[in-house]
C-alpha cells in the first residue's frame, strides 16, 4: 500500500486516540471509496491499533515516572506540614486545658 495513503489515514484518524470502532468505520469508508483493498485496510487497522497501544504505554510510563518524581519532592514538604499541624494541634489542646 502506498505510504502516502497510510500517512493520510493516520493523520485523518488521529492515531493516538483511535478506537477500534472508529478505525473500522474509517476503514469501511476507504474500502467503499476504493482507496484500499479490504486486506490492506485490515492490516492497516491492526498496525494503527498496535501503534496506538505502544504510544499509550509510552505515555503511561512517562506519566508514572513524572508522578513518582513529584511525590518524592512532595514527601519532605508533607512531612513538615504534618509536623507543624501536630504541634499547632497540641498547642491548641494545651491552651484549652489550661
Amino acid at each position: 500500500m502506498d505510504e502516502a495513503i497510510r500517512k493520510a489515514f493516520l493523520i485523518g484518524l488521529g492515531a493516538a486516540s483511535l478506537s477500534k470502532k472508529k478505525a473500522e468505520k474509517a476503514l469501511r469508508e476507504l474500502i467503499k471509496k476504493g482507496v484500499v483493498s479490504r486486506k490492506e485496510g485490515e492490516a492497516l487497522v491492526r498496525k494503527i491499533l498496535a501503534d496506538a497501544k505502544t504510544h499509550r504505554e509510552r505515555l503511561e510510563n512517562v506519566v508514572i515516572t513524572e508522578v513518582n518524581k513529584q511525590l518524592k519532592k512532595a514527601k519532605p514538604i508533607v512531612k513538615k506540614v504534618k509536623e507543624r499541624a501536630e504541634k499547632e494541634g497540641k498547642r491548641i489542646v494545651e491552651s484549652m486545658l489550661s
